[in-house]
């Protein structure tokens, strides 16, 4: 695995953990990665119901609040 892989993978973990500990638990959220043409990471989350959406955009509007 290459060392932008093992980066990507340490930083869905990370994302994993923090919605975790937002009090969001979304079993298998993530659906993998992908290193674009540029260099950039494609964080693929798997399909998100209205009510999971939902709750990860409180999520984040409440920890951009802390900030």
């Amino acid at each position: 695995m290459s060392e932008i892989r093992r980066e990507a993978s340490a930083i869905f973990a990370e994302l994993t953990d923090a919605l975790s500990n937002a009090g969001l638990d979304f079993p298998e959220l993530g659906d993998g990665f992908q290193l674009t043409e540029t260099g950039a990471i494609l964080l693929r989350l798997r399909p998100l119901t209205l009510t999971e959406i939902t709750r990860l955009t409180q999520a984040l509007n409440s920890s951009a609040d802390l900030s």
